[in-house]
């Protein structure tokens, strides 16, 4: 009984690895399609922010103690805290360096102070 447990829980912790993997290459197809780098940056929050945390569930799931377990578990918990905190940083930065989002032209264009 035990064993087929033990293999269920693998199996769980498999599928929700790999839907935290697909999700995270969803973000890596939007940073090579999306035009400049705020649309960019908003892939990479949303892979980061939601890809991760899914890849880190699975890999509680898997993880043999409850200690590692809540170690990643924490690690999940970071990484949903700190990812919209550091793309609004490196946004903000961007934006006050003058770099304007991309305009209907295609190219890139400076801020008028």
């Amino acid at each position: 009984m035990q064993e087929a447990l033990n293999m269920a829980r693998d199996v769980v912790g498999a599928v929700i690895t790999s839907v935290g993997i697909g999700v995270m290459l969803v973000g890596v197809a939007g940073q090579w399609r999306l035009p400049d780098v705020y649309t960019r940056v908003h892939a990479a929050a949303l892979a980061n922010g939601l890809g991760a945390p899914i890849v880190l569930l699975g890999l509680a799931i898997l993880a043999r103690d409850g200690d590692t377990a809540a170690r990643v578990l924490l690690l999940a918990a970071l990484l949903v805290v700190l990812t919209p905190v550091l793309s609004h940083l490196t946004l903000g930065g961007a934006h006050h360096g003058g770099l304007a989002p991309l305009t209907g032209a295609g190219e890139f264009r400076t801020r008028e102070p």
